[in-house]
């Protein structure tokens, strides 16, 4: 999957919306089709992946070829901070 805007896709293409749960360590998978949209499921539940690459490869295999990576906690990406300085502005 390459990097694009939401702007780019037409509504004929599948676009997959990766979701990070537990602390980047489970994902989820919505697909984007037709103004319409679902999770991957596996027995009738919604399915979570171990890492990135299993959310990937489960992407495609539904036909996407456009992603978005949806983070739960973006602080995590970004590496351990104070609580209090996660929203303070500086003048």
């Amino acid at each position: 999957m390459k990097p694009t805007t939401q702007d780019e896709h037409s509504l004929n293409e599948r676009i997959a919306y990766i979701y990070s749960i537990s602390d980047l360590s489970q994902y989820i998978v919505q697909i984007h089709y037709q103004k319409e949209s679902f999770f991957i499921e596996k027995s009738g539940e919604q399915e979570t992946f171990l890492s990135m690459d299993l959310a990937v490869q489960a992407a495609k295999s539904k036909g996407c070829i456009h992603g978005y990576v949806c983070l739960e906690n973006t602080y995590n990406e970004l590496g351990t901070i104070e609580p209090e300085q996660r929203f303070s502005c500086s003048k």
